[in-house]
Order: structure tokens, then C-alpha cells, then sequence
């Protein structure tokens, strides 16, 4: 996995590392599940991300908003602030009527990959 200081988000994310030393990649969120990427941006504040190959890309808006609404009520604090980012390999339409929803939340970025091939 690429490091994530590496990728352009468009803000400066770091990792997220708990209390107990838990690091923020496949974080696990209890009964919500597991979170692919737990970030923080530079206000201190919580990023989910959720990586999404294939098709069915409107479903992941529910299941962005279940680990949201998790780290909202178990790491939270204070006035720290959750958003979700999904970040997905194609448009798809469904996806975007269902973010046009809760745009103030989630975000979507698309991802585009890179191949260079090096002498063996």
C-alpha cells in the first residue's frame, strides 16, 4: 500500500493511531465493521476512507455514513469533526445523485494508477 502521505487528497491527511496503538488501515470499528483508511486532517479532525473497486458504488454511501456516524460517537471529541471519502476508479451516476445528498459529509475522489516499468 502506497504511503499516505504520498497521495494527493487534496488536503494533508495522517494516518490515525489510537490510544492503545492501533494504526487507522483496516481499523477495526466493532460492530461497524472495518474501516479501510482512519485519517486525520490538520485540524484534527477524523477522515474515513473507504477505497471502492467495481461496480454497486452507491451502495458505499450507506456504509461511509455507518463508520462516520461510529467514529463520530467512539473517537470523536469535542468539536471534532467526521467526513467520509470514497475514492473509486470510474463516474457512476448512481453514486453521484446519492452524494449530491449528503455532500456536506462525503466526498468522492476518483483514482487514476500509474505503471513504470524498470529494467529487470
Amino acid at each position: 500500500m502506497a504511503k499516505l502521505k504520498k497521495i494527493n487528497f487534496s488536503q494533508k491527511l495522517n494516518k490515525f493511531v489510537d490510544e492503545e496503538g492501533n494504526e487507522g488501515r483496516q481499523y477495526y470499528a466493532q460492530d461497524a465493521g472495518y474501516i479501510d483508511l482512519l485519517a486525520k486532517d490538520k485540524e484534527g479532525n477524523f477522515i474515513v476512507i473507504k477505497l471502492k473497486k467495481g461496480r454497486k458504488n452507491d451502495e458505499v454511501i450507506g456504509q461511509v455514513l455507518r463508520y462516520v456516524g461510529w467514529v463520530k460517537s467512539n473517537l470523536a471529541k469535542n468539536s471534532e469533526e467526521v467526513h467520509g471519502m470514497i475514492i473509486v476508479g470510474d463516474r457512476d451516476k448512481k453514486l453521484e445523485y446519492g452524494l449530491e445528498m449528503v455532500k456536506n459529509l462525503v466526498s468522492c475522489k476518483i483514482y487514476k494508477i500509474n505503471f513504470k516499468l524498470d529494467e529487470y
